[in-house]
């Protein structure tokens, strides 16, 4: 089982950047599965974040795949979490997972 404190389609999280509601439902999720609100500069890290993310995602075949924001991780004694997953099924119908790690950096050389 996956806890996290957002979880849709690439589909509706597309949808959401677009509508700018993803924040709300982000900050409304985080608060439930942590207990606390996030911080000022997490929210900010979000806002520059997040739609340069979905800016990526906008192949079809994607459309149907889950993203999750903000998940606990599962590893024993390990309280970091996962900024970013997607998954979906390829063209064989095989489970696939992509975990990102988001960065504030401005420049990388």
């Amino acid at each position: 089982m996956i806890v996290a404190a957002y979880c849709e389609t690439v589909q509706n999280f597309r949808a959401e950047i677009k509508q700018n509601s993803w924040i709300t439902h982000l900050q409304n999720g985080y608060q439930k599965v942590y207990g606390m609100k996030p911080s000022p500069s997490e929210v900010n890290s979000w806002n520059s974040s997040h739609p340069e993310l979905a800016k990526l995602l906008t192949n079809p075949n994607l459309d149907d795949c889950m993203i999750v924001l903000e998940a606990q991780s599962q590893i024993k004694n390990n309280r970091k979490r996962i900024d970013v997953a997607i998954m979906g099924k390829n063209t064989r119908n095989q489970m696939q997972l992509i975990v990102v790690e988001l960065k504030a950096w401005s420049v990388v050389k």
